[in-house]
């Protein structure tokens, strides 16, 4: 399928992976595209996700990815993502590197990534002998010192940073998580997505959510668990907080598990926000302005 050619006027979301933590039958971790006529962004980039985008969108032609924390379901993909792109600019010779948005002490992470997985230290041809992009990659290597950190731009955000990115204007929102984690405010068009990464149920979160026209919201947790996913939300939570910030349409994401109970926790937030809700599907689209499921 051809995301360029099936998606709507302006802004969207598309939704590439749902699950928390482990990835589920079919499903991928936390990932979502959001684009325009003219722009792709990825937000997360979690196991299972690069499958995913690939099927609707070409992966190479992504805009920028920009990351919500550093736990694995959440950045785990870069390292496949990589492989691909490096065979790519080596077979070709083309290819510039993927603009990738951290947040705080992020490019360290991916250093010891890089240096966990053996792709640091790379003795590599700098002439054309494996092909015509060797000494592009033989060049980023010697500044980056690793292989995430050669194919993708790396860059890190601060709290209340604010920036555009084509036609996309994102700020950062901490959350309440067990490592420093942010929540996303996207606009374009118009139209407001809200994005809160994995994060407890806080009052930061209601404002940052005011008036979106989806909120993309961690709902981890059912009242039935016999745990509290330390960090994460409950369905209800996630309802309460649409419902406080008059949002237009709530979408629960970060599920952990399969079947009836992600239609428990559809119920659950829906008693507690009049609104529209669904649970995050894999290839799911939406229009962000106005909010409408195609």
């Amino acid at each position: 399928m051809n995301a360029r050619l099936s998606s709507p006027e302006g802004p969207w979301l598309r939704i590439l992976g749902s699950s928390g933590g482990c990835p589920g039958p079919g499903r991928a971790c936390s990932g979502y595209l959001v684009g325009d006529e003219h722009t792709r962004l990825l937000l997360d980039c979690g196991p299972g996700v690069v499958s995913v985008l690939r099927s609707v969108e070409d992966y190479a032609r992504i805009d920028g990815i920009i990351l919500s924390h550093m736990h694995p379901d959440h950045y785990l993909d870069l390292v496949p993502y990589s492989y691909g792109l490096m065979m790519d600019l080596v077979s070709s010779g083309e290819g510039e590197p993927i603009p990738l948005y951290l947040p705080p002490g992020g490019s360290a992470t991916l250093g010891s990534l890089d240096v966990a997985l053996g792709h640091a230290g790379w003795e590599l041809p700098d002439d054309g002998r494996f092909g015509p992009g060797c000494p592009a990659l033989a060049r980023r290597f010697r500044e980056s010192g690793g292989l995430l950190q050669a194919i993708f731009a790396v860059r890190e955000y601060l709290p209340g940073d604010e920036f555009e990115l084509g036609g996309f204007r994102l700020s950062f929102h901490p959350v309440d998580h067990t490592v420093e984690a942010f929540g996303m405010r996207v606009r374009c068009g118009g139209g407001v997505l809200a994005y809160s990464g994995d994060t407890r149920a806080f009052p930061g979160l209601v404002e940052m959510a005011d008036g979106a026209d989806i909120l993309l919201c961690d709902s981890t947790v059912s009242r039935s668990d016999n745990t509290t996913f330390g960090g994460h939300m409950s369905a209800a939570e996630a309802g309460r907080v649409a419902e406080e910030a008059g949002v237009k349409r709530l979408i629960l994401t970060h599920v952990y598990g399969e079947g009836q109970r992600r239609e428990l926790l559809r119920r659950e937030a829906s008693g507690c926000f009049a609104g529209p809700v669904e649970v995050a599907t894999e290839t799911a689209l939406y229009a962000i302005a106005p909010a409408a499921v195609r």
